[in-house]
């Protein structure tokens, strides 16, 4: 039997780790999926020229998702395949199905790790990674289709109460152009907390908007949520942090390097 590589891909241009190169150099096909994250509009030209190869093979949600990603499967089958993908390969959960079934099949499966938003959050941002609770996703609201979210709000909340921050990862649906934005997160949010009724609102809680995160046009700022809808973060991918209870060392954290107005900063450390 042969064999199918994950390669991370990171999060920015040269992120690539070395010893993937060479992987994706002998593979016999070279598939990227674009649809997780948003990746640099270069990055496949990149690709070209530090792999010398231009034949990668872009693969839809529909390809990995609805059909199994049996174009990977039919040629690790008989050789080594190669299946790209941006950040760290498994943070997008559904390419565990992938790799289950190849190992299923009787294909030997290797992982190349790269940075990942997951990790790379904690030193934007200046907050502890280990107070972190449960990360979540906030997709596009469909009322019409009877899909509304709740489930993310209700995390958030459940993380507030037990002292957690809250790492938001915004819709992305490479198929149709559209990325969630800060504002737009922070508006659906706000939406959600009105159709729930809830008692405490956290429109004033402290909430980190990081934009392109391990991208040299990096931006990052710390505000009330509320406030964050009225700042320009720029192009995507964008991510939202709601935080939890704040030690003085993170504060300073979000103060210095996210911004946080020094009125809010006191604030917070009062409490104490």
């Amino acid at each position: 039997m042969g064999k199918l590589v994950f390669i991370g891909l990171g999060l920015f241009t040269g992120d690539l780790p070395y010893r993937a190169v060479e992987v994706i150099r002998r593979a016999d096909a070279v598939f990227i999926e674009l649809y997780t994250t948003v990746l640099p509009q270069d990055y496949i030209e990149y690709l070209i020229k530090i792999t010398g190869r231009s034949d990668f093979k872009i693969l839809t949600r529909s390809d990995l998702e609805d059909r199994g990603g049996e174009d990977v499967l039919e040629v690790a089958a008989k050789g080594l395949a190669v299946l790209l993908v941006g950040g760290d390969p498994f943070v997008a959960t559904t390419h565990m199905a992938l790799r289950v079934e190849a190992e299923r099949r009787g294909i030997e499966t290797e992982v190349i790790h790269s940075s990942s938003i997951i990790s790379a959050i904690a030193g934007a941002t200046g907050l502890h990674v280990y107070k972190f609770g449960r990360c979540v996703t906030l997709v596009y609201p469909q009322p019409e289709v009877g899909y509304i979210p709740y489930s993310t709000y209700e995390v958030i909340l459940e993380n507030i109460e037990r002292g957690l921050h809250t790492l938001v990862l915004l819709d992305y649906r490479h198929e149709e152009g559209r990325a969630m934005t800060i504002p737009e997160a922070v508006s659906i949010l706000l939406w959600l907390e009105e159709r729930l009724g809830v008692e405490k609102s956290i429109r004033d809680r402290v909430a980190v908007g990081a934009a392109r995160v391990g991208w040299s046009t990096e931006f990052v700022r710390a505000d009330t949520l509320a406030n964050l809808r009225e700042v320009d973060f720029g192009a995507p991918p964008h991510v939202l942090v709601i935080t939890g209870d704040l030690h003085p060392t993170e504060v300073e954290a979000l103060e210095v390097l996210c911004h946080l107005p020094r009125e809010l900063a006191i604030k917070l450390l009062r409490r104490r």
